[in-house]
């Protein structure tokens, strides 16, 4: 059958397959509910199809997660509608210590899921009070939504994996998580006020890819690059074609599995590829309808850019001060 004939294919090639359908499924799933930011739901199936469900309760607990995320942030709001210094601690608490919580128990996807649920009610509800409860809740059913469409996805392409893939996590990664989350939205509140969403996800995203690693910091800058321009192209040729829905699916899909396939095929530009394929998915989302304006699409492009910035100076810091620890101890030792 279907599934047959994937196995057939290169890795590349059914990775492709995979990330096409998900994002393209993801897309058409949101457009029918005119949520407002639908990005963020097609973004979320592209972070998270590529991990594996290791048991059908993972289902249930990236559902659990998105929610958890959600309405734990949606807490804090109400706990401190008005007193930021009190609110922002909270948030980094529950953005960070929350988020690798369920990285370590449950897997990378409900750690995705959980940190993207906190940053889009947060950041939000933060700038603009009166949107608290129905953006919050719309960022909750985009994440629902895409948790429906990449479960199944993976489970077709991917199978049930070995229950592998977790974090071991720990109260350092926890501190990083909270802080590139809290140092995004104070950065969107003084550069770009009308995307906190776009910024807060996209820094904690990049923390959480980062974690314990940071090599590939260029690559994903010249990958975002890469993503924006050819998300600018597709959305000029698209818009000069009529505005078929069946194309834009169809060509969202496509261009989405291309950024896999390269990854795949050269493991070495993996992460910039794969921020390339982030950038393209947030700035080509115009489903149900295309935006009014192109300055929106850079407003967005430049959103992931400073979040992308956030996570890794955090995680170069976080390197950094580790390895003067080191050198301290030694010295130490050494006298």
């Amino acid at each position: 059958g279907l599934r047959a004939a994937c196995r057939k294919m290169s890795p590349a090639a059914r990775g492709g397959l995979r990330q096409g359908v998900a994002v393209a499924l993801a897309a058409l799933a949101i457009g029918a509910f005119h949520v407002p930011q639908p990005f963020l739901c097609v973004l979320a199936a592209q972070l998270t199809a590529g991990f594996a469900p290791s048991r059908p309760a993972e289902f249930g607990w990236r559902l659990v997660a998105a929610a958890a995320g959600s309405l734990g942030a949606m807490a804090v709001l109400v706990l401190a509608p008005n007193e930021q210094w009190i609110s922002l601690p909270l948030f980094f608490a529950h953005a960070g210590f929350g988020t690798i919580w369920f990285f370590r128990k449950h897997g990378a996807a409900c750690g995705t899921l959980f940190a993207m649920g906190a940053a889009s009610m947060f950041a939000e509800a933060f700038i603009f009070p009166q949107r608290d409860l129905c953006f919050g809740l719309a960022h909750l059913v985009s994440l629902v939504v895409a948790t429906l469409v990449v479960f199944p996805v993976g489970r077709f392409f991917l199978g049930w994996s070995d229950g592998g893939g977790k974090h071991p996590g720990g109260a350092a990664d926890a501190i990083q998580v909270g802080a590139t989350g809290v140092l995004a939205l104070v950065f969107a509140c003084v550069f770009l006020p009308e995307q906190p969403t776009v910024t807060t996800v996209a820094s904690v995203a990049t923390a959480l890819a980062l974690l314990g690693n940071t090599g590939g910091i260029g690559e994903r800058f010249a990958g975002g690059g890469l993503g924006i321009g050819v998300s600018l192209a597709f959305l000029v040729v698209f818009t000069g074609s009529g505005n078929d829905v069946g194309l834009y699916l169809l060509g969202l899909g496509v261009l989405a599995g291309c950024f896999e396939w390269a990854a795949e095929c050269r493991p070495s530009w993996a992460a910039g590829f794969r921020q390339g394929a982030a950038m393209f998915v947030v700035g080509s989302t115009i489903f149900p309808r295309p935006d009014l304006h192109l300055t929106l699409t850079f407003e967005r492009a430049a959103a992931i850019f400073i979040g992308l910035a956030v996570g890794c100076a955090v995680a170069v810091a976080r390197q950094e001060m580790g390895r003067v620890e080191v050198l301290m101890a030694r010295r130490r030792n050494s006298v």
